[in-house]
């Protein structure tokens, strides 16, 4: 037997279960959930190894590693329908009085009571299941997007919006539900004035 000694890992570390890593889960996460997963296990690091569950984040932090802003809600509904991650408080926009990130759970890694959090990317046991899965969650938008998104073509008219022949002027704009260059061009021709 030898004396030598195993080297010594520099800095912080987070360990998967090899289990977790052979997950079918883990195998059809799309690389949105990989990034999302590497951001959260950072701010477990941040936390000393503590705090899983109470691990904040917002989506500015997870702009700043790299994921695309329209990436992120797909990439969460994912990762939590896959099992690898629960939400445990929804965060809240808003100005300062009434901000809150969200908060985050690994499920593959123990809580600070050295209880494992779940393994719910255990209950996926087939890759098939999985990649259903995981495309329904990415699919699935949710109530308020759906609600806000404009019905009609042009996104500052309403579809009832009663119109005489061919006179767009008395056409009524519906403000904040479109693109803003187009409100400033409508709001900028109503208050022209000629002098």
């Amino acid at each position: 037997m030898s004396n030598q000694r195993r080297p010594k890992m520099k800095g912080q570390f987070i360990m998967r279960p090899i289990d977790f890593i052979r997950s079918p889960s883990i195998r059809v996460a799309s690389l949105t959930v990989h990034r999302i997963l590497l951001c959260l296990e950072s701010e477990l690091c941040h936390h000393g190894g503590k705090d899983n569950g109470n691990l904040p984040h917002t989506y500015s932090q997870f702009e700043a590693a790299g994921i695309h802003r329209h990436a992120i809600g797909p990439g969460l509904r994912e990762a939590e329908a896959l099992g690898v991650l629960r939400v445990t408080q929804r965060g809240v926009a808003g100005n300062a009085d009434f901000r809150r990130p969200t908060l985050f759970l690994l499920t593959y890694l123990p809580t600070d009571d050295g209880v494992p959090a779940g393994d719910d990317w255990r209950q996926i046991e087939t890759v098939d299941q999985a990649e259903a899965v995981a495309s329904k969650a990415r699919a699935n938008k949710s109530a308020r997007y759906v609600r806000l998104r404009p019905k009609s073509a042009n996104p500052l008219v309403p579809e009832n919006a009663k119109t005489s022949a061919g006179n767009r002027h008395q056409e009524t704009p519906v403000f904040g539900a479109g693109n803003r260059h187009q409100e400033r061009q409508i709001l900028g021709a109503a208050n022209r004035h000629y002098f």
